[in-house]
């Protein structure tokens, strides 16, 4: 197959509701073709264009290629943004995802309703995601690799170029006299991507010269069949429902055989925007949380979330904040008393609010968390109640109980917050 700016006009003409292409262009050699060429059929697609490139600061040569991406643009009369970010990883992130992700993310607040925005991977970067994938141990969903087209930010993201080979590419380069940056870090073998691309890879096409179609064809179908498990998982989680609209029963779970049933977890775990736990720990929640008896409260804490069990529910939470249910605090009423860690900030209007009003000059005002043993005598009552037994009767979760803040006023429990006032 031959690239030519032509090709791609049916494409871009096919996308429903798009009034304005971006093309994330960083000057290398792939998005420099991607840009020339969108920018050559402009008169057919008559969609206004613009360009984006991000400054990672972590090349000496970045402000040259700054320039160099104006004036490519200038040539063009495309209006270019220069978005500069900090790709620095945090601890445990490698330097590819923390790239990846500042640039993502400087993209999203240009992408309106209406806007799509292209990056020009094509067929060599998919069979290069197909086999980090598969090394990495990904199921349908991560083999699938990238989509052609799919949601961002307010509009689209689309991918034009996933049927061409690079080699392809560099053909279009040649014939159009195109000049591009090469950077240094895609040589930097230290890179899985990098190593693939440049030590294995070449390895595999000399015995198998279609590879990247192949495998690209192997992403189309891994495509089709997540598509197909995510049908059912939805399916499966609709009658799954838990007595939470945002929980799972139990119950249900156990009636579905394994493979249905970590299908179902996972889907309803990416619903709830949380990371994904490996299979090790996904196999532990059949084994500790759903057959451990009714009256536990068994969890499975991994990177970035929290499975938690109560009663017949089995709810998926972002991993909760320390807390020492022992610390007390003490709170004059005319401040504001912030409790950051809970995400509280405590007020006497809000105190009031709740059916409770002390005169502000009161100083003895005691913020502390459940101990155990603590009572209520609510209004219209006539005995008091173990905060266990209203905490239970509530449904309120075990892990949110210590959490919840009680206030004292001379000694005494006066208010649950957010719950009740004690007479």
């Amino acid at each position: 197959m031959v690239f030519t700016a032509s090709a791609l006009i049916s494409h871009l003409k096919s996308l429903q509701g798009i009034n304005k292409f971006l093309i994330a262009y960083s000057g290398g050699l792939d998005s420099t073709v991607l840009l020339h060429a969108i920018a050559s059929i402009r008169a057919e697609l008559n969609i206004p264009i613009e360009a984006a490139h991000v400054h990672h600061g972590l090349q000496t040569e970045a402000d040259r290629w700054v320039n160099h991406c104006k004036q490519f643009c200038d040539q063009l009369n495309i209006s270019c943004h220069i978005l500069r970010v900090d790709a620095r990883p945090k601890r445990g992130e490698s330097p590819e995802a923390a790239a990846r992700g500042a640039r993502y993310q400087s993209l999203r607040p240009l992408v309106a309703g209406g806007t799509c925005l292209f990056t020009a991977h094509h067929q060599d970067d998919q069979a290069e995601t197909l086999l980090l994938q598969l090394l990495r141990g990904a199921g349908p969903n991560g083999l699938a690799a990238m989509p052609l087209s799919t949601g961002f930010s307010r509009g689209r993201h689309a991918r034009p170029l996933l049927s061409y080979s690079r080699s392809e590419l560099i053909q279009y380069a040649g014939d159009k006299q195109l000049d591009w940056i090469d950077d240094p870090s895609n040589f930097d073998t230290n890179y899985d991507r990098n190593f693939l691309r440049h030590q294995v890879i070449p390895l595999l096409r000399q015995r198998w010269p279609a590879m990247s179609c192949t495998l690209s064809r192997v992403a189309d179908i891994q495509a089709e069949s997540a598509e197909l498990t995510g049908i059912l998982a939805e399916t499966d989680r609709q009658g799954a429902v838990g007595s939470r609209s945002d929980t799972l029963s139990v119950c249900v779970l156990n009636r579905l055989s394994k493979p249905r049933r970590n299908n179902v977890l996972r889907h309803w775990i990416t619903e709830r925007a949380l990371p994904m736990p490996n299979s090790r720990q996904l196999a532990q929640v059949s084994k500790d949380m759903l057959h451990a008896r009714q009256d536990s409260t068994p969890y499975l804490r991994w990177p970035g979330g929290e499975l938690r069990r109560y009663r017949d529910d089995l709810h998926a939470i972002l991993p909760l904040e320390p807390h020492d249910s022992t610390q007390s605090y003490h709170w004059t009423l005319n401040r504001e008393l912030p409790i950051p860690h809970l995400g509280l900030t405590l007020t006497a209007e809000a105190l009031k609010a709740q059916g409770l009003e002390l005169p502000t000059s009161l100083n003895d005002i005691t913020v502390r968390f459940r101990q155990g043993g603590e009572c209520c005598k609510l209004k219209g009552r006539k005995n008091h109640h173990a905060l266990k037994k209203l905490f239970q009767g509530a449904g309120i979760l075990p892990w949110e109980r210590n959490r919840i803040p009680l206030i004292y006023a001379d000694g005494r429990l006066v208010v649950v917050w957010g719950y009740w006032v004690c007479c």
